[in-house]
């Protein structure tokens, strides 16, 4: 189930190309290929619980895709609907 903000927000952005390409990936399959990537899951160890894998894929790629730097990846996440709505954060 979609968050409000989501809810609100998927409207806006549906046009854009991430969100057209979101539509057309299997991203559940894509996900069960990420698992195992973090090393807590392989430890079981304790430590903060770590950010969904299949969101933080979809940033890598909006980061690569745009040519954006870490920093800049992080300030887009923040005022680009188009990212929220894409990766879920």
């Amino acid at each position: 189930m979609d968050s409000f903000f989501l809810m609100g927000a998927k409207p806006l952005v549906q046009d854009s190309p991430s969100m057209k390409l979101h539509e057309l990936l299997d991203w559940h399959s894509i996900a069960g290929h990420l698992k195992g990537l973090y090393q807590r899951e392989k430890s079981g160890a304790g430590g903060p619980e770590p950010y969904n894998r299949l969101g933080m894929f979809k940033l890598m790629l909006l980061g690569q895709w745009h040519g954006l730097s870490d920093a800049q990846l992080e300030q887009a996440l923040r005022v680009r609907l188009d990212f929220m709505v894409f990766t879920g954060f």
